[in-house]
This record gives structure tokens, sequence and C-alpha cells, in this order.
């Protein structure tokens, strides 16, 4: 295994609303989980910040306090995703209208990111571990 500053992580919305809710019901589990990737370089795709980033989100000024630390971490990575989304809507249209797997497209966006194997991701802090699992287990990638 890699020593600890040397792995990246992907973060998902749902992580980073359990993280920042009290409420939420990964709330205490999330905070445990913070402190693990606080000592990991961490990659947050522009869909995930506007999935949390929402009014909701916005209506707690000490959340986005919290939240823009994290944000502005030296290592924490802001990935654009331009190389993925047209692929990522293309492939959450065609797959819900197929009615198969249906994934939101900032799923499907995270999805691309972990089958590329250019982003050298080794784990993914998700509460949505069924949205997620098949593309871990096949890119060995932690589901944290």
């Amino acid at each position: 295994m890699s020593r600890r500053l040397d792995r990246i992580a992907l973060v998902d919305t749902s992580f980073w609303y359990a993280a920042f809710t009290e409420a939420d019901q990964h709330f205490n589990d999330a905070q445990t989980k913070l402190e693990q990737l606080m000592n990991l370089k961490y990659v947050l795709p522009w869909p995930v910040l506007y999935e949390t980033v929402n009014s909701r989100f916005l209506q707690d000024a000490l959340r986005i306090r919290k939240f823009d630390s994290f944000l502005k971490r030296p290592n924490a990575v802001l990935l654009d995703d331009a190389k993925y989304k047209w692929q990522a809507l293309e492939r959450t249209l065609s797959l819900a209208a197929g009615h198969r797997r249906r994934c939101s497209l900032v799923d499907n966006v995270l999805r691309l990111v972990i089958e590329d194997v250019s982003v050298r991701i080794q784990c993914l802090f998700s509460y949505d571990h069924r949205d997620f699992r098949d593309i871990c287990v096949r890119r060995r990638i932690e589901l944290v």
C-alpha cells in the first residue's frame, strides 16, 4: 500500500453533504473520514462542486466557511470536467432511455474520471457505494 500522502482520493457530493450537515445520517462517520481525507491529495471535479454548493448548502455560513477551507487546502485539486462532460451526458441519456443503469450526470462524470487511467485515483469517498462499486472493483479503487 502506498504512503498516505501519495494516495489520491476522488470525493463525491454525498460525502461533502454528510461531512458538513449535522442532520445527515452519516455525519459522525464523515467527521472521522474528514481527518483521513486531510492527509490525502483529493480531487473535486467541478460537477461535484456544482451539485454540492447549492442553495440549501449555502444557507449555513459556518458550513460554507468549513467547506471553503477544504477547497483552499494545498492538497485539494479542482478537476476540469471538459474531457468527460459530453461523453457523460451521452452515457446518462442513452442508459436512461434504454432503461438500463440510471446514474446522474454528475455520477457519470465521476465514473469516467475513475475509468481514466491517466487520473491516478486510489480511493473514492462516497456514501453512494452502489453507484460506484462495480467501477471501483474493476479499477481496484477503495470505496471509503
